[in-house]
């Protein structure tokens, strides 16, 4: 999938970093078996210091510790299942997937040729 593929999927609205002692601003969303995966690198966090929301297709992330504060919202596209979305923070990563709805997957036909 290229990147502006990616981009009708996962629109950035993004509001602000860390503090530049943190840098913070690597982030990674790749589409694999219909689920869409974004990963962030926040190092030194852990899920308390992190919240993970979804409202009306918008995806925001905010996470605050010490004097540093991250905040980004992702506008997502309507063909993923936002009830289904899943975050995890762990050895200073945070990954965030969210699977397609069931009617939306990609499905392979055989077509028969006459």
């Amino acid at each position: 999938m290229t990147f502006n593929q990616l981009n009708t999927l996962v629109s950035d609205f993004r509001l602000g970093e860390w503090g530049n002692e943190a840098g913070l601003s690597s982030n990674t969303a790749f589409l694999k078996d219909d689920i869409l995966t974004m990963e962030f690198e926040v190092p030194g966090l852990s899920n308390k210091h992190i919240d993970v929301m979804v409202e009306d297709r918008m995806l925001e992330i905010k996470a605050e510790k010490d004097h540093r504060k991250l905040h980004k919202r992702y506008k997502i596209h309507d063909a993923f299942d936002i009830n289904e979305t899943n975050a995890i923070a762990a050895d200073g990563l945070l990954i965030i997937t969210i699977p397609k709805y069931e009617d939306r997957k990609a499905k392979s036909i055989q077509v028969k040729v006459k």
